[in-house]
């Protein structure tokens, strides 16, 4: 499949339909991302082990930010161009760790996110 053969709109609208029974049955934990973003504490990419177990990551995903819908897609593979890849620390606690700290910042200024009195979101 050509990356370019969907909208961000489509890919939304796809999301959108899965039921909602199939979105959490992986786990018992919410599916999540935390971001940390600290001169001291580094910057890194958090993800939930129900989030890893629902969609199936491995070694790295693929993020793309959507400013006008206020929202983050995760993904194994996302079918558009302009994604954030996020190579997983080898460590295996079940969650899964990305060191990627254009990724961080990216979100942050898309989202204009304020660390200022913590270091964390998730």
């Amino acid at each position: 499949m050509n990356k370019s053969n969907l909208s961000i709109s489509q890919l939304l609208d796809a999301a959108a339909s899965i039921p909602a029974r199939a979105k959490n049955s992986a786990s018992k934990g919410k599916p999540s991302v935390g971001i940390v973003n600290s001169a001291t504490n580094g910057k890194r990419l958090s993800f939930s082990k129900a989030l890893v177990t629902t969609l199936e990551l491995e070694d790295v995903a693929e993020i793309a930010l959507i400013p006008s819908e206020g929202c983050i897609l995760v993904a194994k593979k996302l079918p558009i161009e302009n994604v954030l890849k996020c190579k997983f620390s080898p460590k295996d606690t079940g969650k899964k760790i990305s060191y990627n700290t254009g990724a961080v910042e990216a979100i942050t200024e898309t989202f204009e996110l304020n660390f200022s009195n913590h270091v964390s979101i998730s």
